[in-house]
């Protein structure tokens, strides 16, 4: 009996044991994790139907889960690594390639990543990636832009102008809402947004500044003052 008995608090000893290491086992691989991107580090491993991009710099994006149209073809998952490492994930967004996008830029210590995304039935736009070394840093959706960059202001930088918002002229007067036209200026930081010449366009637009964001709230008639102001700068 005693002998059955000490064979049994051995095997519950080498349980616990295991269990232990198993435990430690897990948080050393939860300590793998990137911090920042909440994204586990591994080598790129893609599927068959995955289309592998090389932007330079070390970084390439894998774009998977395709589906064929006719003029385009779009991607509901991509993968952007750089090196060995995975910097970001996306499966909220639709997108597409062309001869312009995906781009990458090195602003400073930073990357700046521009991805096309197909946003139907509204218009498309870029996801605008910036991108420190191996983290990303932050995401945002900028407009599709459909100019050269000029340096509308003559500050010496340059400068694109476009809308993140659609819209259609309702009832007999032509009616349209508040489409704001943003003016984004290249910086050493980015593509970022020129509020003051954002101000000014709008203003020329719509008499007055309504904000930076698609409204309703406000109607006009006809957009012929819009059309202009977006083709004085393509």
């Amino acid at each position: 009996m005693a002998l059955k008995l000490k064979i049994f608090k051995t095997e519950v000893i080498y349980k616990i044991e295991i269990a232990m290491l198993l435990i430690m086992v897990s948080c050393n691989n939860l300590n793998d994790y990137d911090t920042l991107n909440n994204l586990p580090q591994f080598n790129p491993i893609v599927a068959d139907n995955s289309l592998l991009k090389d932007l330079g710099y070390g970084f390439t994006i894998a774009f998977a889960d395709s589906e064929e149209f006719k003029d385009f073809k779009m991607y509901f998952d991509i993968s952007l690594y750089k090196d060995d490492k995975i910097v970001f994930v996306d499966s909220d967004y639709e997108f597409e390639i062309n001869n312009n996008y995906p781009s990458i830029r090195k602003i400073g210590d930073n990357y700046e990543i521009l991805l096309l995304v197909n946003d139907r039935p509204s218009i498309n736009k870029l996801l605008m990636l910036i991108v420190n070394k191996d983290k990303s840093i932050s995401k945002e959706i900028i407009p599709y832009f459909q100019m050269l960059p000029k340096d509308i202001d003559l500050d010496g930088k340059l400068e694109l102008v476009g809308i993140v918002s659609d819209y259609e002229m309702q009832g007999e007067d032509n009616i349209m809402p508040y489409v704001p036209i943003l003016v984004y200026e290249y910086t050493d930081r980015g593509i970022l947004l020129d509020a003051i010449e954002t101000k000014k366009a709008n203003i020329r637009v719509y008499d007055s500044f309504y904000g930076f964001d698609y409204s309703e709230k406000y109607e006009f008639k006809g957009d012929i003052k819009f059309k202009n102001e977006l083709n004085r700068h393509q």
